[in-house]
């Protein structure tokens, strides 16, 4: 998982990066939960499937965390794998693995109330891409 943690404002940003597109929104959800948890002690008993779809990409990458949010928060359900199946411009299908949150094992870091589209942007560079995504604290 390549991310980097960066500056905003009473939010917390990162800049994701990955080789293709599928392999940036992989990262991407992978930073959501390193954001909120302690990873390493998630085990992927859970498996789950997991659509959103959106009108671009930039707005299918924050359906896709908000998806994934809302399965944390209604679930309890922490990723610690996410296996993208189908990826276009407006839709995304992926398989999630991982566990039922669980106080007594996995250490919290931060609440992230929402995903924002508050400078929001995916860029493809020479080899990779990289998008900023802002969180709600």
């Amino acid at each position: 998982m390549e991310y980097k943690i960066t500056d905003h404002t009473a939010d917390i940003g990162i800049e994701v990066r990955g080789d293709s597109l599928p392999d940036l929104f992989r990262n991407a959800a992978l930073a959501l939960f390193d954001l909120m948890v302690f990873t390493d002690r998630i085990e992927t008993v859970i498996e789950k499937n997991v659509t959103a779809a959106a009108e671009d990409p930039e707005a299918l990458l924050v359906a896709w965390l908000s998806e994934l949010l809302y399965l944390f928060d209604t679930q309890a359900l922490l990723v610690r794998e996410a296996e993208i199946m189908t990826l276009d411009s407006n839709r995304i299908e992926a398989r999630v693995r991982g566990e039922t949150f669980d106080r007594a094992k996995h250490r919290t870091k931060r609440e992230i109330k929402a995903v924002t589209y508050h400078h929001l942007k995916i860029e493809k560079n020479n080899s990779h891409f990289t998008a900023r995504i802002i969180f709600d604290l």
